[in-house]
């Protein structure tokens, strides 16, 4: 039976797709990617109009689908919700990994890699920890994605509590040291973030600075970047640059 001539199934995955809870989607991602896929075949209409019907985004449709375009080996270990030690990816990142390997960027060896980061018993990469790996690996192609994963996991602190952010940083805004432009940028960050959410900041090869939120002072930074319609990667540059 079609999707659109079995209501119990088109629930079900409207319920998976749009629900905004983690615990009550009746299917996983990649039965929610096969399913979207399976609708877009049979009713031969485009991916807005398919979104429409289940009121989600065409983005939202579209990080389900990019699942599909993994190897086989990566369909299923993708969850809702964030990253965590169940040795399983929230799907979301799916969105940033696949057009990597899609488009030739990422090898499956790199694939392998980065599964293997993410599903580490001891020490797994977190959502964010991917996409800085992923950003750092882009900036120095020169770089392995291995070696990448070597420097973002080891920046990366052992506190779960911690939020971790890589930006970078104007060369004309850099003091005579790295301790010199640490204590300029904390001392910035300290008029937007009163209240303790900057718990560390440090100096990565001259060009780009890691910082160390609290989940609050992680919220707001983004929330700053999107009222301002810039990267997040290029918000410690235009704050810099406002106080000239």
């Amino acid at each position: 039976m079609t999707m659109l001539h079995d209501p119990e199934r088109l629930a079900r995955l409207k319920l998976s797709v749009g629900t905004l809870t983690h615990d009550n989607r009746p299917m996983t991602p990649v039965e929610v990617a096969f399913a979207i896929r399976e609708f877009v075949d049979e009713t031969g209409e485009g991916l807005p109009n398919i979104a429409k019907r289940l009121g989600v985004t065409v983005d939202t449709c579209k990080m389900f689908l990019a699942i599909l375009d993994l190897p086989k080996d990566w369909h299923g270990i993708w969850h809702f919700g964030r990253s965590d030690s169940s040795r399983s990816l929230p799907f979301s990142m799916a969105g940033k990994i696949a057009p990597k390997f899609k488009n030739g960027n990422l090898t499956k060896n790199d694939l392998d890699m980065l599964k293997g980061a993410a599903l580490d018993p001891e020490k797994p990469a977190r959502r964010d920890d991917i996409t800085n790996i992923l950003a750092y690996h882009s900036k120095n192609p020169e770089k392995t994605l291995q070696d990448c994963i070597k420097t973002i996991m080891n920046l990366t602190p052992e506190k779960i509590s911690s939020y971790v952010v890589i930006t970078d940083i104007n060369p004309k805004f850099l003091k005579p040291d790295d301790q010199h432009t640490r204590n300029s940028v904390l001392d910035m960050l300290k008029k937007y973030f009163p209240n303790g959410s900057v718990e560390d900041l440090r100096i990565k090869d001259g060009s780009h600075l890691m910082i160390l939120f609290d989940e609050q002072g992680y919220d707001k930074f983004y929330e700053m970047a999107r009222r301002r319609n810039i990267p997040a990667k290029n918000l410690i540059n235009y704050l810099r640059s406002e106080e000239k």
